[in-house]
């Protein structure tokens, strides 16, 4: 009985952690991106300075002058972090509206590998293509 209740224990805790990973806003910087092909093969890269806020219901990416580039709802979302910001992902299924006024469902995953992190956006009507940010700074 105390084995169980020691494994209850240690399964609320990292379900409560990782709801509250998923409820942080993350503010981040980027000044390079790269646009993949549907086989995640380079096709174009830019050195733009970017900023990415994840708030608990939403996602919008400025350029440093404030420029609105889009701004998503997070419809759904989950966390998986062992470090958190350094090894592990936080995937959103996201509706992005953009300046233009058209809109189009999404996905974002924030991922770090060995402290290196980046977001991946992939936007239903770019079909196939998706953007990867590289921060590099938080």
């Amino acid at each position: 009985m105390k084995k169980f209740a020691f494994i209850l224990s240690i399964s609320l805790f990292t379900i409560i952690g990782a709801m509250a990973q998923c409820d942080s806003t993350v503010m981040l910087h980027t000044v390079r991106q790269e646009m993949l092909n549907e086989k995640d093969e380079v096709i174009d890269n830019e050195d733009d300075a970017a900023k990415i806020d994840i708030g608990k219901d939403t996602i919008i990416i400025t350029k440093d002058n404030g420029e609105n580039i889009m701004t998503a709802s997070i419809v759904k979302k989950d966390c998986k972090w062992k470090d958190r910001l350094k090894d592990g992902k936080s995937t959103y299924d996201i509706k992005i509206a953009f300046p233009d006024g058209t809109e189009s469902a999404g996905t974002g995953v924030l991922e770090g590998k060995e402290g290196n992190l980046h977001f991946l956006l992939t936007i239903e009507k770019m079909q196939g293509r998706k953007i990867k940010a590289y921060i590099d700074k938080m």
